[in-house]
């Protein structure tokens, strides 16, 4: 019998702008091995980018920052002017240069990045591997039901159940007390809302921040950079062993997990970890908050 309740969204339609045919082609052929993912355009400058647009159904693109004519930075505004809801995703080498410019799209508007490999696309698995996983954290081409009626078809009542509630809220009993520490962990998207959050915290809110961002590294210590100008508060990537101070941002460096230590003779220090990646990121949340559950009492996670 067919379940009404699972009415399955199309493929993610997937647009693809690189001056590289090699590189368009590497990616496509990535993507379209994912059932649930279709490349519908692929182009070689922002301009062809533009129209394509126009012209057709798209909900990720796939933009690359260095081409002639129209490149992804110039690109970029005008793809979402067209279509807001259009998620980008910027593709740029590690360079200093591409890794700042990437920042900056961040705050333009785009959805995420990935790292192009020095040594070509051909036989770069992780960064095959990182392409379709940014892609479908997109949300944009997950073949579920509707969540409005999935919802209803859960929660219908039958005549002999109870009604459910709808969320189960797990009520923390302690009494509340000041954290000593404030830990943030974030992934694809991150960047723009790290913004957000640091931009607008209150001035008399004075403890250590650690912040885990799933990036590589040249693009971690850029960050540490972009927050410290637009937070107020001094930012860098950390270092192992130094300790905790008020009122500083302290980013888990690209290529490294960062925790968290309570010395005996009290405050917290940062350890660095070579340990192996999890799921797939290095550094990668989990880590930190695992380091922290010792000292919960007083670290704040966000």
């Amino acid at each position: 019998m067919e379940d009404r309740g699972k009415e399955m969204r199309g493929p993610c339609r997937v647009m693809v702008v690189d001056d590289s045919a090699v590189a368009r082609g590497i990616v496509t052929r990535t993507l379209e091995e994912e059932a649930s993912i279709k490349v519908v355009a692929s182009v070689s400058n922002g301009l062809m980018a533009l129209k394509a647009i126009e012209r057709q159904e798209i909900d990720v693109v796939i933009l690359d920052i260095e081409m002639p004519e129209l490149d992804g930075l110039a690109a970029l505004p005008r793809l979402l002017e067209i279509k807001p809801d259009l998620k980008v995703i910027m593709v740029s080498s590690a360079s200093q240069r591409d890794a700042d410019m990437s920042l900056k799209t961040m705050a333009m508007g785009a959805a995420g990045y990935v790292e192009k490999p020095k040594a070509g696309l051909g036989g770069a698995e992780s960064f095959r591997a990182e392409l379709v996983k940014t892609v479908k954290a997109q949300n944009a081409c997950a073949a579920e039901a509707p969540k409005g009626k999935l919802r209803a078809a859960q929660t219908r009542p039958t005549a002999n159940a109870q009604a459910a509630p709808l969320a189960t809220v797990a009520v923390n009993t302690h009494k509340a007390t000041r954290p000593e520490v404030i830990a943030i962990g974030s992934s694809t998207g991150g960047p723009q809302a790290l913004a957000e959050v640091l931009k607008n915290l209150d001035p008399g809110i004075t403890q250590p921040i650690l912040v885990t961002q799933h990036m590589p590294a040249t693009f971690t210590a850029l960050l540490a950079e972009h927050m410290t100008r637009y937070s107020g508060r001094l930012a860098a990537e950390a270092r192992d062993g130094e300790t905790l101070e008020q009122g500083r941002i302290y980013v888990a460096p690209g290529g490294k997990h960062m925790l968290v230590e309570q010395r005996a003779a009290g405050g917290m220090i940062v350890r660095l970890d070579d340990g192996p990646p999890e799921n797939s990121c290095k550094p990668a949340v989990d880590p930190m908050l695992r380091a922290s559950h010792g000292i919960s009492r007083n670290i704040c996670s966000l």
